[in-house]
């Protein structure tokens, strides 16, 4: 791949409303004071120092790479890393909950990494539970109502580490008509909050 294309291409420095917010040094005021009534001088110096402004956003940017939690463009190499395929078209906190959970992968496969797997995904609070009998587990997404968006990627990311004999289940909460009643809403405060039937479901 061609570096130019792949991650600078991303780069917010691409989008030329960023030159307003450079902070830029002073580079005339280094200069002998004659220097200053000289317009072509001037120019020379203003010049290099939007460039030595763009240069320190681009090692702050380069930096963020380096971390999940800030990796935008960087994302990609850390895919790649992990053996992960590339789909632009997902949001970037779903990209960096894979790669969280692949990186809590490593290792022997328990029922505290599986938690910390899920929870990387779901970036809340889960509750996975055993079950011998019926050669399953449990995972019960505990501050989460409906379907979370990345829940296949979660599935396919725990196939590969899971024992294959292993059925998987999500036990999901929804808002049920006792917990909707004991809100104790009228008509009136209800069609304020503008909500679908689907809203209304994962609504806490």
């Amino acid at each position: 791949m061609k570096y130019s294309e792949n991650l600078y291409s991303e780069q917010l420095y691409a989008d030329i409303q960023q030159i307003e917010q450079i902070e830029t040094p002073d580079l005339i005021s280094y200069l002998p004071p004659y220097y200053q009534n000289v317009k072509e001088m001037v120019a020379i110096q203003n010049t290099l120092a939007q460039e030595l402004g763009q240069i320190n956003i681009d090692i702050e940017d380069l930096i963020k790479q380096c971390f999940v939690d800030t990796a935008t463009w960087g994302l990609e190499i850390w895919e790649r890393i992990f053996g992960i395929q590339t789909d632009k078209t997902k949001p970037l906190d779903q990209r960096r909950s894979m790669i969280k959970a692949k990186m809590r992968g490593a290792g022997t496969v328990n029922i505290e990494q599986i938690k910390n797997i899920a929870a990387a995904f779901l970036n809340g609070q889960v509750d996975v539970r055993e079950n011998f009998a019926s050669y399953s587990i449990d995972i019960t997404f505990t501050d989460y109502q409906g379907v979370p968006p990345n829940r296949d990627d979660l599935t396919a990311t725990l196939r590969q580490l899971m024992p294959a004999h292993l059925e998987i289940n999500y036990i999901l909460y929804y808002l049920i008509w006792d917990g909707l009643d004991a809100k104790a809403w009228t008509w009136d405060e209800l069609d304020t909050l503008n909500l679908t039937w689907d809203d209304l479901e994962v609504y806490k």
